[in-house]
């Protein structure tokens, strides 16, 4: 199986920041993408990200989307997996809001994707309740880098940086150390149970 990771947003995408801007959503996706990638380099997974993580600009949702559909000519559409990397936002994105959890999309209908996506929502119950965290489930939202892909497609949204008590534990190394823990633990699985 071959991985795609996609660290989304870029430095300019408008409202994708906390209410007191210590936490920019570009900057933890592409933290945790390279962390995950580096964990996959040593376990000998193939992978690849959507775009060079050492920009800070945005490139289209259609063109990210393109990346997984190359990847799925060369490997083959069942073997390639795209995993969109985000942390979630509620409210008007002044004020601080209640809103919390863990949660990851699929495209809507029945799908491929959506065995993928319930195995990552196993993963996360076993790390990240054990933490106090929050599980919001598997939701279908047809968002563009997932519905435009040829290959299965997850968007995984981490947690909120609109609420402050979330972000303050999102912006720790147990955090990240999670993330990346419940991520590749469901992408040794995607490969066992494919």
């Amino acid at each position: 199986m071959f991985i795609v990771l996609d660290c989304g947003h870029g430095k300019k995408t408008a409202g994708k920041r906390s209410p007191d801007g210590r936490f920019l959503e570009y900057e933890h996706n592409r933290k945790l993408g390279r962390a995950i990638g580096k964990r996959l380099t040593e376990l000998g997974i193939s992978w690849c990200f959507t775009y060079d993580t050492e920009r800070e600009d945005d490139l289209s949702l259609t063109e990210r989307a393109g990346v997984a559909n190359r990847m799925s000519k060369m490997y083959g559409s069942k073997n390639v997996i795209l995993i969109s990397l985000h942390h979630n936002a509620a409210g008007n994105g002044k004020d601080f809001v209640k809103a919390s959890g863990f949660e990851v999309y699929t495209t809507k209908g029945d799908t491929v994707s959506d065995k993928y996506a319930d195995i990552v929502m196993e993963e996360a119950e076993k790390v990240l309740k054990p933490l106090g965290r929050k599980m919001r489930g598997h939701r279908e939202y047809n968002f563009t880098v997932i519905y435009k892909t040829v290959c299965p497609a997850i968007l995984i949204e981490y947690g909120f940086y609109t609420d402050k008590e979330e972000m303050e534990w999102m912006l720790t190394d147990e955090a990240l150390n999670a993330f990346v823990e419940l991520t590749v633990n469901s992408i040794q699985r995607f490969m066992k149970e494919g």
